[in-house]
């Protein structure tokens, strides 16, 4: 699951191949957004136009003192805590609607390793948060453990680049049994 600023999205993989996938259109842009709405937390420009300020609950969401295992007293903490849990419900019910479309027999299938990444992955207490998600929306498939990417910047880059040399490989090797033909 690659949680973006602006998306996320969602994909069952198996041996490189992705059997199912889907996509929701917001993330955590949206959830610095709405926290900013929620606390009144505003800038204004040179003109005097006034504009939220997202940015300052970016900074103080990859703060140690936001976090969704121990729901602190004031309304932004509060406020944090609810919107994950509307954005991991949400992407866990869109991913396990899209599994039960495409698997014939999801009961045969091991037990998986989710994998989350991207910023919003990196708040203290997601991946148990993440996991009720997935609990309440009953996927389809078993799920063997949740774990965060390691180097979850640079993680889809690097998925896509494999992907890209393989394919190239691929049509390197058609090419050349095209012309040997």
């Amino acid at each position: 699951i690659s949680f973006g600023a602006a998306a996320c999205h969602v994909s069952l993989v198996n041996r490189g191949g992705e059997i199912a996938s889907c996509s929701i259109d917001h993330a955590g842009t949206w959830i610095n957004e709405q926290l900013a709405s929620e606390n009144s937390q505003y800038v204004w420009d040179a003109q005097g136009r006034k504009y939220l300020d997202s940015n300052t609950m970016a900074r103080w969401k990859s703060s140690d003192a936001a976090r969704l295992d121990e729901v602190g007293p004031t309304d932004r903490e509060r406020s944090l805590s609810r919107l994950y849990a509307e954005l991991l419900k949400q992407i866990a019910t869109t991913g396990g609607d899209a599994f039960r479309e495409t698997l014939l027999h999801p009961g045969s299938w091991p037990a998986m390793t989710v994998v989350a990444c991207g910023g919003p992955t990196r708040i203290r207490g997601f991946v148990p948060c993440l996991a009720q998600s997935i609990r309440e929306a009953d996927w389809p498939v078993r799920v063997k453990q949740i774990r965060l990417a390691e180097d979850s910047d640079l993680t889809i880059a690097r998925g896509c680049l494999i992907s890209a040399e393989l394919e190239a490989r691929t049509l390197e090797t058609e090419t050349a049994l095209h012309a040997a033909a």
